[in-house]
């Protein structure tokens, strides 16, 4: 399972790749990764996070704190909004 400082470094480079542009997921993606980066960064970092991914169903991922069972943020994956043509 991953730790809140490794789960910490992924999530930020996801929301730098949304604040850059790179990659433009849906408004509650963007939201929920937000706010997924916003509580680990007030968790101990070495604290250990679960990370369900709710497999054969549709994308989500659930992230919870195996301490507390807490559940930090619901991630729903929907696909990404159409490019416009520029």
């Amino acid at each position: 399972m991953p730790t809140v400082n490794s789960l910490l470094d992924i999530m930020r480079a996801r929301q730098g790749m949304h604040d850059d542009g790179i990659v433009r997921p849906s408004p509650s993606y963007r939201e929920a990764v937000r706010t997924l980066v916003r509580k680990l960064t007030e968790l101990d970092e070495n604290e250990q996070i679960e990370v369900d991914t709710m497999e054969g169903r549709r994308p989500l991922g659930i992230y919870r704190r195996i301490e507390t069972g807490e559940v930090l943020a619901v991630v729903d994956v929907e696909p990404d909004p159409p490019l416009e043509d520029q």
